[in-house]
C-alpha cells in the first residue's frame, strides 16, 4: 500500500491522527482503540461514501479516511445557508439503507442517562423522550453528531460528514446538534430561525422538532454534569428550556 505520512500527526481524547497521501491521494491516518470511534467507522463503511468521507483503507483499528476539506463552520459563516448544508447532509444520510444494523446502538440507549436523571427540570421531558422513543417509525443510521466542525466541503464531491457516532433511531434526532453549535451566542440567537429553516428543509412539524430539540438539549446537558462539568451543561439545558418554551405557547 502507498502510504506516505503527510504531516505531523496528533492526538484527540481517543485517537492518533496523521495526515498523509495513500497512492498519491490526500488523507487521513485515524488509530484508535475507543469503542466510539470503532462503532463511528462501522457507521461510515455502512454509507459507502453517501454524504459522508469514505475509508480508504483500513487494518484492525488503523483507518485511512478520505481527506474532505475545510470546515461548514470555516467556509459559510451565514447561519441560515450553514443550516441547509446540515439538512442536506443528514438527508443524503438518512437515504441510504443499509442491512444489518443491530451492531449499532439504539437512540433509546443513548438517552438512558436522561431517564435515570432525577431533576424535577426534566420530568416533563423525560415523559416526551420516551413518547418520541416509542413511536413506530423507521429507525435509521444516524450520525449522532452532525454539526457545523463535523461537516466539510470536499473539492471533489461537495458537503462529506465526518466523525459519526453510529447509532439507530428516528431520523429526527439527527437535526438537534445543529441547535447547540457552533457557539453559545449563535445557539441562542439564531433558535427561532433555525427552528424554521430545519422544519421546512427537512420536513418536520415543528411540534416535533421542539420535542426533539428539547429532549436533546436536556440529555446533553447530563452528560456534561456526569462529567461534573457545569459550565458546559447551561447551554444545552439553556436550549431545552427555549423549545419547552416554545412549546408552551
Amino acid at each position: 500500500m502507498g502510504l506516505i505520512l503527510d504531516g505531523p500527526h496528533f492526538q484527540t481524547q481517543t485517537s492518533l491522527l496523521c495526515p498523509v497521501t495513500l497512492n498519491g491521494q490526500r488523507a487521513f491516518l485515524k488509530i484508535t482503540n475507543d469503542h466510539d470511534e470503532l462503532i463511528g467507522a462501522k457507521a461510515l463503511e455502512k454509507w459507502e461514501g453517501t454524504g459522508a468521507v469514505r475509508i480508504l483503507a483500513q487494518h484492525e483499528n488503523a483507518f485511512v479516511l478520505e481527506y474532505a476539506g475545510q470546515t461548514l463552520r470555516s467556509v459559510i459563516p451565514e447561519d441560515t445557508a450553514a443550516t441547509r448544508v446540515l439538512c442536506s447532509v443528514a438527508d443524503q444520510l438518512h437515504s441510504r439503507n443499509p442491512e444489518n444494523l443491530d451492531d449499532f446502538p439504539t437512540l433509546r440507549r443513548w438517552f438512558s442517562s436522561l431517564f435515570a436523571d432525577t431533576d424535577s427540570r426534566f420530568d416533563d421531558i423525560r415523559v416526551i423522550a420516551d413518547r418520541l422513543l416509542s413511536r413506530n417509525s423507521h429507525p435509521v443510521l444516524l450520525h449522532g453528531d452532525l454539526h457545523h466542525d463535523n461537516v466539510l466541503r470536499s473539492s471533489h464531491r461537495g458537503w462529506l460528514a465526518i466523525d459519526p457516532k453510529g447509532i439507530v433511531g428516528p431520523r429526527e434526532f439527527d437535526y438537534c446538534n445543529i441547535f447547540t453549535n457552533p457557539t453559545p451566542q449563535a445557539a441562542v440567537s439564531h433558535f427561532d430561525a433555525r427552528v424554521r429553516s430545519v422544519s421546512h428543509t427537512a420536513n418536520i412539524e415543528p411540534v416535533d422538532l421542539l420535542r426533539w430539540i428539547a429532549c436533546w438539549g436536556a440529555l446533553s446537558g447530563i452528560w456534561h454534569l456526569e462529567d461534573g462539568d457545569t459550565t458546559q451543561a447551561s447551554l444545552p439545558h439553556t436550549i431545552a428550556t427555549l423549545a419547552m418554551e416554545r412549546l408552551q405557547r
